[in-house]
């Protein structure tokens, strides 16, 4: 369970570490304290092979156990729209399928996304999405100049 997660109810991106004996479970591009759960201070103290933590590094904290089942169902199953009247999950439609309203949407959505995301793997797949929509929005117009 290691690697990128995202709390869904606030958007907070958190990445989980596992247990190393040198002390690297801070991911290269973080900062601030690791997080050991406090359940576990035993356990991680006796594979890192000391007496306690250094409180300046470390931050013991309690995790709720309990998950929200249906809180969190509710949320993944909204559906969520734009001020402009636009349904977010109007981008797995097909291209071609697009309003005009959605096109323009989301050569927006993906523009901001290609300069902005977070990872470079997104931001690229975010400048390609952007492109397949401004080339279809453009086959559109030179389509209404010719009629």
């Amino acid at each position: 369970m290691l690697g990128n997660f995202y709390d869904i109810e606030s958007g907070e991106e958190y990445w989980i570490s596992g247990v190393k004996k040198d002390l690297t479970d801070r991911h290269r591009f973080g900062s601030g304290k690791v997080m050991v759960e406090e359940r576990i201070v035993q356990d991680y103290l006796d594979i890192i092979d000391r007496e306690n933590l250094d409180r300046s590094k470390f931050e013991i904290v309690r995790v709720i156990e309990e998950l929200p089942t249906e809180r969190i169902k509710k949320l993944e199953n909204e559906k969520h729209e734009d001020s402009d009247g636009v349904r977010e999950d109007a981008r797995f439609k097909a291209v071609n399928e697009f309003t005009d309203k959605e096109l323009d949407y989301f050569i927006d959505y993906y523009e901001e996304d290609s300069i902005n995301g977070r990872y470079l793997k997104g931001r690229k797949h975010s400048r390609v999405k952007m492109n397949e929509l401004i080339a279809e929005k453009t086959r559109r117009s030179q389509k209404t100049l010719i009629q």
